[in-house]
């Protein structure tokens, strides 16, 4: 039942104006699988996004990591965040108010047998 929902779900995300795709020109994409993968950031970034796209009808698991700390494997188990088809996190702090706090990587996994497709930037 909860893969027929998610299966709506993408199927209605996929109705949505072309636009919203359009935009992400130019950013990276990465093809998630139940291997961890660590993306680490060349230089400390303030924001950035990771979309997982409509067309996925799998739930990718994450965590964020601030330059402070040490980027490690996810599991299902210790993600912090969950992203369901066409879900974006964004995160980002205030320099202002947080000087020298940044965003060094994330970690990212899917569920055991499952993939999906996902791009992140720093929009």
């Amino acid at each position: 039942m909860r893969k027929l929902i998610r299966f709506i779900l993408a199927a209605a995300l996929l109705a949505l104006p072309v636009q919203a795709i359009a935009e992400m020109d130019g950013d990276k994409a990465l093809s998630v699988t139940a291997t961890t993968q660590t993306v680490t950031f060349a230089s400390a970034r303030s924001s950035f996004f990771v979309l997982n796209n409509a067309n996925s009808v799998n739930e990718v698991y994450l965590r964020v990591f601030r330059c402070s700390e040490t980027a490690a494997a996810v599991t299902v188990a210790n993600s912090k965040y969950t992203l369901l088809p066409g879900e974006t996190l964004k995160a980002g702090h205030n320099p202002r108010t947080e000087p020298g706090i940044g965003y060094c990587a994330f970690s990212i996994i899917c569920d055991t047998a499952e993939s999906a497709t996902v791009r992140y930037g720093d929009k």
